[in-house]
């Protein structure tokens, strides 16, 4: 298995141990009434535990801090497990399987009702319905999977705004899949340098490498039941739609993305491990 160069920074954390909280008793162990290791541990990206906190309060509580808040203000939970990630690189030899070329990225879908808090979309971020860069942040609130707020000074929030509300439904709104660009040849810049941009496609933008895709529109293709018309296309990169074809797809660049247990998949736009 080829080994993984997470480019992190490292330490030790030591704690003596005691008779009555030793290692080998499930639930029981140095870290208990500990403030400062707990502390420091919960500041962590990856925690690598070799005293035993299996079925502990404090393997708990470490693993709840495991979303990091973006510089942004971004702090968004998505809870995985409900819908299959899927990869698309641009050809298939799978049956029943679809892909897009070109392509290059992978996403999944947070659990029905089941993504919460805050996404801030930050300029340079590309609001693919519209093929253009975000030009000032955009916060969206998000409540149940749904988002239940907007708000910006400028003309941004309005614009993602009453596109949505044009569709008159309010499952345009719904939160759909999440993703990861993966292809180092797609281009950023794309939509600024191209003569043909009524006709260009948003493959450039939603797969170019190190990018989050946030999506509202229909969830069909991951198996869930929002048909909705409307299509928010997805990507904005540093910040992603369910059954209406509102499609409303963001690319987010330059952020940090936490996977599960505390391990970072990126951090400041640098990609620390292949997601495949």
């Amino acid at each position: 298995m080829p080994r993984l160069h997470l480019r992190a920074m490292t330490f030790n954390l030591n704690v003596r141990r005691s008779q009555t909280n030793a290692v080998g008793f499930q639930g029981r162990h140095p870290l208990v009434g500990n403030t400062l290791a707990m502390s420091t541990l919960k500041a962590a990206s990856l925690v690598i535990v070799i005293v035993g906190l299996l079925f502990s309060r404090e393997q708990a509580e470490i693993q709840a801090v495991g979303v990091r808040t973006s510089d942004a203000g971004t702090d968004i939970v998505y809870k995985l497990g409900q819908y299959p990630v899927i990869s698309e690189y641009g050809f298939t030899a799978e049956a029943g399987k679809w892909s897009h070329f070109p392509s290059g990225f992978s996403f999944t879908q947070g659990n029905d009702w089941e993504v919460v808090s805050v996404l801030v979309l930050q300029p340079v971020g590309i609001l693919c319905a519209f093929k253009q860069y975000v030009e000032t942040p955009i916060t969206l609130h998000v409540e149940n999977s749904m988002v239940v707020k907007t708000t910006c000074d400028r003309t941004d929030a309005e614009l993602v705004r009453s596109y949505i509300d044009s569709f008159h439904d309010p499952r345009a709104y719904a939160i759909s899949h999440i993703g990861w660009g993966l292809n180092e040849k797609a281009r950023w810049y794309q939509f600024s340098v191209t003569r043909q941009l009524s006709s260009e496609h948003l493959m450039n933008a939603l797969a170019f490498y190190d990018n989050v895709l946030f999506s509202l529109e229909p969830n069909l293709e991951l198996g869930g039941t929002n048909d909705t018309p409307a299509t928010w296309i997805r990507r904005y990169v540093d910040a992603a739609s369910g059954w209406t074809i509102c499609r409303f797809l963001t690319s987010v660049m330059w952020c940090t993305r936490p996977c599960g247990s505390g391990l970072i998949l990126c951090r400041a736009g640098s990609l620390l491990a292949q997601p495949i």
